[in-house]
């Protein structure tokens, strides 16, 4: 028996043309479900009191961004766009080396496991860090976490 008989059909049963359209159909509802479940639509819950933290964050930025601490004025802060409230705030810009290095106060939260969390992933030094506050976008690597007190 044949794989395609003369009719144009698979093994006899399907038709070359149905099956293209099962899998046009197949493709469309899988894009359709990936794009309708993105992670970012769905907004995380407001953190408890007793779950906020604030802590210090020294933020290294590029060698090449020295202008930056004369630019990034004490107080300018990134607000969390849902609620208004602060997220982050600048604290200072010092030159270590020839390198910025922003001191900032972040308020995060700290989860079942004790650790510190900030925009969802855990606040630790060496991971990269982007913030957009009213004045400037401060991009780099985390150097320094240390816990101020619970608000």
């Amino acid at each position: 028996m044949p794989l395609l008989d003369k009719n144009g059909r698979i093994l006899g049963k399907l038709n070359l043309f149905d099956l293209f359209l099962v899998v046009v159909v197949a493709a469309v509802v899988v894009l359709a479900y990936q794009r309708l479940t993105v992670g970012y639509r769905v907004a995380p819950p407001y953190a408890l009191a007793s779950q906020q933290v604030v802590v210090t964050v020294d933020l290294q930025l590029p060698r090449e961004q020295t202008w930056i601490c004369d630019v990034a004025t004490p107080e300018a802060e990134e607000t969390d766009p849902r609620s208004g409230d602060a997220r982050a705030r600048i604290l200072g810009c010092v030159l270590e080396d020839g390198v910025p290095v922003v001191s900032l106060r972040i308020f995060a939260v700290r989860d079942g496991a004790a650790r510190i969390l900030f925009k969802g992933s855990p606040l630790l030094p060496g991971r990269s860090l982007r913030l957009e506050t009213d004045i400037v976008i401060l991009e780099g690597v985390v150097r320094r976490v240390q816990p101020e007190r619970t608000p």
